[in-house]
């Protein structure tokens, strides 16, 4: 196995967004998000010089997270995050629905493929099960590992 030096970086979200309330999505589903953010807040406002003008955001966000990890393996990231949202899958997809809201889980993987191998983003029938329960779709994203920056990805 490889020296966790040499191990990508995994970052995984439970991400619903559109045009809604995050604060009421929460208390109709009955869970409290890791994040939320408000259409038309600065959209990486600690990037801007300060002669710069923000971008805003141009939608609403509500977001479950679960902590980056240096790894090869995200099945247990994802269980992690499906079992924080256990018992609430029929809420969520419903109220998803009605609202027309996306719901995505997402992963996020940064990786060197000079020194390591691909992370294994493979999902088992269960957690498929679980996502379809949801309503969720399954995102990935690749970036290429920056030493000086490793883990240090944030949703946006």
């Amino acid at each position: 196995m490889k020296d966790a030096a040499q191990q990508p970086y995994l970052y995984v979200y439970l991400d619903i967004s559109g045009t809604f309330d995050p604060v009421v999505f929460s208390q109709t589903v009955g869970l409290v998000a890791d994040e939320m953010r408000r259409r038309g807040e600065p959209l990486f406002a600690h990037l801007c010089r300060p002669a710069q003008v923000a971008r805003t955001r141009k939608i609403d966000d509500w977001k479950l997270k679960v902590p980056t990890r240096h790894t090869f393996f995200i099945s247990d990231m994802l269980d992690e995050l499906l079992e924080r949202v256990a018992g609430h899958e029929e809420k969520i997809r419903s109220t998803a629905q009605v609202l027309g809201l996306d719901v995505v889980l997402q992963v996020v993987a940064e990786w060197d493929a000079h020194t390591t191998s691909i992370p294994d983003l493979g999902l088992t029938g269960l957690q498929i099960e679980r996502l379809a329960m949801l309503g969720a779709s399954y995102g990935v994203d690749f970036y290429p590992l920056v030493t000086h920056q490793a883990g240090s990805y944030t949703a946006p």
